[in-house]
C-alpha cells in the first residue's frame, strides 16, 4: 500500500526520495499564484506547474515569465477541481486510510524547470529485485511542451549503466515489489535528476512491442506471472535497436477518416510496422485542456545497430 501510495502522491514522492538523497527538481505546494511568484524568487524561472498525481502530461504547465503567472495558476486550478486523476487519487487514499499530506482537489506542485536529455526507464520488480528492460530515449514536443512525440530504445544520448543504477535505488528507496516500474528523468552531462517514478509500465500504444524487440517477451505476460508467483523469463537482448514515432493533434476536432488496415500494410516492411492509436469517432482536445492525449498513429522501426537509424525509418511514414 505505501509503495503504491507513493508512485501515485508526487508530492510525498519527492519528499521521500530526496530525503534518500536522490536528485530532484526543487518543489513545493502552491494554492494560488502568490505562493507561484513566492517560490519563482526561489526557484527562478522557467517553473513547472502540475497535478500532485501522475497525468500523463494531462494540466503540465511551463511557466517562463511572471506575467504568466495568474493565468497559468487559473488554468491548472480549474483543470485540478475536475481531474480525474485528482479524484483518483483521493479516493485511493479514503480507501486505503492513508494521509496524502496535500489537497490534490487544491493544490498542485511547483518545480524547477530541468534542463537535459528525456530518458526513462521501464521494468519488473521481481520480488524486491528491480530488472531493467534498458534506458529509453524520449522525443517530445515543443510547442506545446510534455507530450511524447517518439521513444527511442535504447538510448544512444549517454552511458545507460549509471541512470540504470539510479533507477534501482528509486526503486528500493519506494519499496516497490511485484510490480512494473516507469521511471522518468532528466540527464545533463553527469547528474541524473528523477522527474517522476509510476508502479507501472509504460503504456503508450505500440510501446510494449518495442520493448519486446529486446525482451523478446510480452510484458502483460510477464507481469501475469508475477502475479502467480511464477518468475518470468528476464532476457536483454542487446543486438537489437528500436524506435517509435507518433503521429499527434493538438487541436480541438473528431475522427472522422482514418486509413484502412490494408492501407497500412501497404507501407509496412521487415523493419517497419504501422499502427492507429484511436478510432473514428474519436474527441481531441487541444492543450491545456486536461483531456488532452495527443496519439493519433504510431509507427515502429527496428535497426540492427542504431535506436536512432531506427527513428528516422519510424518517422517518415506517420
Amino acid at each position: 500500500m505505501e509503495a503504491a501510495h507513493l508512485c501515485s502522491n508526487k508530492y510525498l514522492q519527492r519528499v521521500v526520495l530526496s530525503r534518500a538523497g536522490i536528485s530532484n527538481p526543487l518543489f513545493a505546494l502552491a494554492e494560488n499564484a502568490a505562493d507561484v511568484r513566492r517560490l519563482a524568487s526561489d526557484f527562478g524561472f522557467p517553473l513547472v506547474l502540475k497535478c500532485v498525481i501522475s497525468t500523463m502530461s494531462r494540466l503540465v504547465t511551463l511557466v517562463c515569465r511572471k506575467e504568466d503567472v495568474d493565468s497559468a495558476v487559473a488554468r491548472i486550478r480549474a483543470g485540478i477541481a475536475h481531474s480525474l486523476d485528482a479524484a483518483r487519487l483521493v479516493s485511493f487514499a479514503q480507501t486505503g486510510k492513508v494521509a496524502l499530506d496535500c489537497d490534490p482537489k487544491r493544490q498542485f506542485l511547483v518545480e524547477s524547470f530541468l534542463q537535459g536529455d528525456f530518458v526513462e526507464t521501464d521494468g519488473l520488480v521481481v520480488g524486491d529485485k528491480p530488472f531493467n528492460f534498458g534506458v529509453t530515449e524520449q522525443i517530445q514536443s515543443v510547442n506545446p511542451p510534455f507530450f511524447i512525440e517518439g521513444y527511442l530504445f535504447p538510448a544512444e544520448c549517454m552511458d545507460n549503466k549509471p541512470i540504470e543504477t539510479v533507477s534501482d535505488a528509486v526503486m528500493k528507496t519506494i519499496g516497490l515489489r511485484n510490480s512494473g516500474f516507469s521511471t522518468e528523468f532528466r540527464v545533463c552531462d553527469s547528474d541524473i535528476c528523477l522527474v517522476e517514478v509510476n508502479g507501472w509500465l509504460g503504456w503508450d500504444e505500440g510501446f510494449g512491442d518495442m520493448v519486446r524487440v529486446r525482451t523478446r517477451q510480452e510484458r502483460i505476460f510477464q507481469t501475469v506471472q508475477i502475479a502467480l508467483g511464477v518468475e518470468p523469463e528476464l532476457i536483454r537482448d542487446v543486438t537489437r535497436f528500436a524506435a517509435l514515432a507518433y503521429r499527434s493533434c493538438y487541436y480541438d476536432g473528431v475522427v472522422e477518416d482514418l486509413p484502412t488496415r490494408e492501407e497500412l500494410a501497404q507501407l509496412e516492411q521487415d523493419e517497419l510496422r504501422l499502427g492507429l492509436a484511436t478510432h473514428i469517432g474519436a474527441r481531441f482536445y487541444a492543450p491545456p485542456n486536461p483531456e488532452t492525449y495527443p496519439h493519433v498513429a504510431w509507427a515502429l522501426a527496428t535497426h540492427p545497430t542504431s535506436s536512432h537509424a531506427a527513428y528516422e525509418i519510424a518517422i517518415r511514414p506517420v
